[in-house]
């Protein structure tokens, strides 16, 4: 799924698999992206790729967008190209193919995005996407030194096009190993932006209880950069299944003009906070049994939940049933 913002022609992407699930969840997806980026003279909002190998694409979780004054640099994870197997013990997951095409679609030529190949002994630690070993956002970058192929000529090149402003933090394989990296997850944290400017961390509370991971964030925040300070997060259910903090990632920053143009009810404040919670404290289960799934009434309450929550969010009609 591919949301490009026509005002400044840039830029972020993120599939049904990052945004909303499996690839067969995509139609939905992307009507969901369409209602809330409902204004075509500010945004566009283009279809997934078509689902084939060659174009296989993770979306939000292989693309950082970097910014200084120099300008905006995309950086384009790739882990294999065409159908070459590059790996050992896991399949490279995004083709260089589809990061090559979401890149047409934003319309970046002109901006030279780097497309830059993952390190096969990544991927096969089990860093199937990019952000599993970096994290950026704006004027700063954290990263280990085996998420990418020749990462001293990555580190040059960004240096070279984002200047003096850029701030980096490489982790060593010596200082946090990939296998820590990979069960702690110190990458695959939020970098948010607070009202001060800077940025705090978000971080799985696996990285506070790996001592090699506590100490590389501790590091960073130490260090002269953006990072004023670092936060752990309870997330184990989603870490149990291969996703952290950054799992929200997908990122759209907005100016004011544009942020005006969105008519959905998205924007998080204390009283779409005390909805949510209400509706979550409606609807969600504390338990799921095999009979729950094949019980009619179980798939009535489950629609019954998502029809009220379009409606609280201001959505209109996103799912099949709601479209009969």
């Amino acid at each position: 799924m591919i949301l490009k913002r026509r005002s400044r022609r840039s830029w972020i992407s993120g599939n049904a698999s990052e945004i909303g699930g499996v690839r067969s969840e995509a139609p939905t997806t992307t009507r969901v992206l369409r209602a809330i980026f409902d204004d075509p003279e500010h945004f566009s909002v283009h279809d997934a790729l078509p689902s084939a190998e060659l174009f296989a694409d993770e979306g939000a979780a292989n693309h950082t967008r970097l910014e200084t004054s120099k300008g905006a640099l995309h950086l384009f994870g790739w882990g294999r190209a065409g159908s070459d197997a590059v790996t050992q013990r896991f399949v490279a997951r995004q083709s260089r193919e589809a990061s090559e095409a979401v890149a047409r679609r934003h319309e970046l030529t002109r901006a030279q995005p780097l497309l830059w190949q993952q390190a096969p002994e990544g991927i096969d630690a089990g860093a199937f996407h990019s952000d599993v070993l970096c994290a950026g956002s704006g004027r700063f970058f954290m990263l280990h030194a085996r998420a990418f192929v020749d990462t001293a000529s990555l580190v040059e090149e960004l240096e070279r096009r984002l200047g003096s402003e850029f701030s980096l933090c490489l982790a060593s394989n010596e200082e946090l190993s990939l296998g820590d990296a990979v069960a702690a997850y110190p990458f695959n944290s939020q970098l948010l932006e607070v009202p001060s400017g800077r940025l705090v961390i978000l971080a799985p509370r696996e990285s506070e209880q790996t001592e090699a991971a506590r100490h590389f964030l501790e590091r960073v925040v130490a260090e002269d950069n953006p990072v004023e300070s670092v936060h752990y997060v309870e997330v184990n259910a989603s870490m149990k299944n291969g996703g952290g903090p950054a799992c929200l990632r997908l990122r759209v920053p907005l100016e004011d003009a544009e942020r005006a143009r969105i008519s959905a009810r998205v924007f998080f404040d204390e009283a779409l906070y005390l909805d949510l919670r209400a509706w979550v404290e409606r609807h969600y289960r504390d338990r799921l049994t095999l009979d729950d799934l094949a019980d009619p009434a179980f798939l009535h309450e489950v629609e019954s939940a998502l029809d009220e929550l379009t409606r609280l969010l201001q959505l209109g009609s996103l799912y099949d049933f709601q479209r009969v």
